[in-house]
C-alpha cells in the first residue's frame, strides 16, 4: 500500500466514523424527543453471572475452554435511554491437548437508546484480553448494535437476538481490529425484581497478518431489578 493509499485510506475511515457519529447523535435526538408524558421511567438491575467459553484462535495451535463469571448491571435514567456495562474473567485451558492454560478477561459498557418498545440501538466500547506467555493480547473496540426483544409467554419469558459490529479499534501493535458478533437468548422474569437468562453469544475478531480469534460464550446470568420510579402521568 503506498503512502498516499494509506492517506487515502484513513481519512475516508475517518469521513466514516463522523457520519456514524452524527447519525447516533440524531437517533438519540430522536429517542429523546418524544412525548413529555414518558420523560422519567428510573430503572436499576444487577446480576451475576457464569459460563463456559470457547477460544479459536489462528495462530494459536489448539483451543481454549473453560469457565468464566462476573458481574453486570443496567441503569435507565430515561424510559428510551439505558447505561449497561458488564465485566467477566476466567482460566481457560486446551483441554486434551495439553499446555498451559490462560487467564482472560473482558469488559465492555454500552449507550442503549430504545427507538421502539422492541427494537434498541446499543453503542460502546469491548476491551478482551488474554494472557500469553510473551505479551497479554489486548483488543480494545468500539461497536455499535442492534437488538431486537419480542415476548413468547406474556409476563414471564421474552427471546431476544442481537448484532453488532466494530467501526473502531486497536489490538497488536496499534493495529485497526475489526470484528462483530452477535447474542440470541431467553429471559424469565418470574416476579418484577427476579429475572434469569440464558444467553448464546459469538464474537470474532480479525487481528493483523491474516489472524483471528473467535469467542464461543453459552451463559447463564440470574439477578435482581429495582422497582421502577415513574413520573406522575407516564403511560408506560
Amino acid at each position: 500500500m503506498t503512502p498516499m493509499h494509506a492517506t487515502s485510506t484513513r481519512l475516508a475511515e475517518r469521513r466514516a466514523r463522523e457520519r456514524l457519529a452524527a447519525g447516533l447523535v440524531a437517533t438519540l435526538f430522536l429517542a429523546l424527543a418524544g412525548p413529555a408524558s414518558a420523560q422519567l421511567d428510573h430503572h436499576l438491575s444487577l446480576g451475576v453471572t457464569g459460563g463456559h467459553v470457547d477460544i479459536d484462535t489462528v495462530d494459536e495451535p489448539r483451543d481454549l475452554s473453560g469457565f468464566v463469571y462476573g458481574i453486570e448491571g443496567t441503569v435507565s435514567p430515561h424510559s428510551r435511554l439505558y447505561l449497561t456495562g458488564e465485566y467477566r474473567q476466567g482460566w481457560l485451558g486446551a483441554g486434551s491437548e495439553g499446555g498451559p492454560g490462560r487467564r482472560v478477561f473482558s469488559a465492555q459498557g454500552a449507550l442503549g437508546v430504545r427507538i421502539l418498545p422492541w427494537i434498541m440501538i446499543e453503542g460502546g466500547p469491548r476491551l478482551a484480553t488474554i494472557e500469553l506467555p510473551l505479551e497479554d493480547r489486548k483488543v480494545l473496540r468500539w461497536r455499535i448494535g442492534i437488538v431486537g426483544r419480542a415476548p413468547l409467554v406474556p409476563d414471564l419469558v421474552s427471546g431476544y437476538a442481537s448484532a453488532a459490529g466494530s467501526f473502531a479499534g486497536t489490538g497488536i501493535n496499534g493495529f485497526e481490529v475489526p470484528g462483530g458478533g452477535g447474542e440470541v437468548g431467553l429471559v424469565v422474569q418470574p416476579t418484577p425484581t427476579f429475572w434469569a437468562r440464558l444467553a448464546y453469544r459469538f464474537d470474532r475478531e480479525y487481528l493483523p497478518l491474516g489472524s483471528s480469534q473467535t469467542f464461543q460464550s453459552a451463559l447463564l446470568t440470574v439477578g435482581v431489578s429495582a422497582p421502577r420510579i415513574r413520573n406522575e402521568g407516564s403511560t408506560r
